[in-house]
C-alpha cells in the first residue's frame, strides 16, 4: 500500500507504516477498518469513518441542515488491483450499519476526492 501513488496521496500514512497501523487501531478520529476479500485477510483497503469533530469541514456543507444533527465524514480507498468487485460496498454498508448502531449518527458525508 504505501508504495501506491493512490494511496500515498490520500493518506496519512507517511514514511512509517508501522507508525500508520498503529494510529489506524487507535481510532482517536473514529472506526478505521481494513478491507479484505472474503477468501483470505490480504488487505486491500480501509474504510474510516471520522466522528462529528474530528471530520474535516465537508461535514457543514450546505447539504447538511440542522435536522440532520451532527454529521461524521465517511472514506475509503481501495489498492487498483482490487476495485471492481465490490469490496468498496460492501465495507461502506457495514461502517454504515455499524455507525448506527453504535453511535446514534444519523448523518454522513461523502467527500470525494479525484
Amino acid at each position: 500500500m504505501a508504495r501506491e501513488e493512490h494511496v500515498r496521496r490520500w493518506s496519512s500514512m507517511g514514511g512509517s507504516v508501522e507508525g500508520w497501523i498503529a494510529r489506524q487501531r487507535q481510532g482517536e478520529r473514529g472506526p478505521s477498518r481494513a478491507i479484505c476479500p472474503p477468501e483470505d485477510d490480504r488487505v486491500l483497503g480501509k474504510v474510516a469513518l471520522r466522528m462529528p469533530g474530528h471530520a474535516s469541514s465537508a461535514t457543514s456543507c450546505e447539504a447538511v441542515v440542522p435536522a440532520d444533527g451532527f454529521a461524521g465524514e465517511l472514506s475509503y480507498w481501495l489498492l487498483p488491483a482490487a476495485r471492481g468487485r465490490g469490496l468498496a460496498r460492501a465495507a461502506v454498508e457495514s461502517m454504515l450499519e455499524w455507525a448506527a448502531a453504535a453511535t446514534g449518527l444519523r448523518s454522513v458525508v461523502f467527500d470525494i476526492e479525484d
